[in-house]
């Protein structure tokens, strides 16, 4: 069945202004071939956020971004080798919150459960270009493989947290936080489709302290 065409408030990346003609006709055209692929990438975001991955074509593409799909080809060699822009969009606010981490002192459950909170607000921004990454992972299914290498990415700039982990249990760690970064976002999907308020709330608990649990085997080893 086809995706509703819903309105998005993701928080959608815009092109550059157009670039101003300069004394080089070579750098002008540098600057055109940028400012156009970053309007296609920006076009391909905004409809991957309203239609979903799946159907957003490359007509859909064009037409949001005002160009022809001639001009993409030039650019892309399809709608795949725009799933790059796409996971790199997600990661960018995922990681902005997941970050704060590193602030904790102690990962008890009223910090946590906040956190999660804070999470979960930026997750209702980004959740349908999160849903179109996934549907991306099915359509090209090496994409999946970056997804864990992404999240040791963001998890490895953790240093006051991983700081505090010996050794022989720093691999151990990384790998563990790299798993929470898609179980949010799975986690978060089923809590916001519960329905009932007091059930969603209970859920949210719940994560939280498995959460909690998680990070406190971080910090217990450290601390032996």
């Amino acid at each position: 069945m086809p995706r509703p065409r819903v309105q998005s408030k993701e928080i959608i990346t815009r092109p550059s202004p157009a670039p101003r003609k300069s004394s080089g006709s070579g750098r002008l055209r540098d600057d055109l071939k940028r400012f156009t692929r970053e309007r296609i990438v920006a076009a391909a975001l905004k409809s991957f956020a309203q239609y979903g991955f799946r159907d957003s074509t490359v007509e859909r593409i064009v037409e949001l971004a005002g160009t022809t799909a001639p001009t993409f080809y030039r650019h892309f060699p399809s709608k795949n080798a725009l799933i790059e822009p796409l996971q790199q969009r997600v990661a960018e606010e995922v990681s902005k919150i997941f970050l704060k981490l590193d602030l904790i002192a102690e990962p008890d459950f009223p910090t946590m459960r906040k956190w999660l909170d804070e999470f979960a607000a930026m997750w209702s921004r980004m959740h349908r270009l999160c849903i179109a990454y996934w549907e991306a992972t099915d359509a090209a299914p090496g994409t999946s493989q970056a997804a864990i290498p992404s999240a040791l990415i963001t998890v490895n700039r953790l240093t006051n947290l991983l700081g505090r982990c010996p050794a022989d249990r720093r691999r151990a760690a990384e790998l563990r936080l790299a798993l929470i970064i898609p179980l949010l976002d799975r986690a978060l999907l089923v809590c916001n489709a519960a329905g009932d308020a007091d059930l969603k709330a209970e859920l949210m608990d719940q994560f939280a302290m498995m959460l909690v649990a998680s990070l406190d085997g971080l910090f217990t080893v450290a601390n032996q």
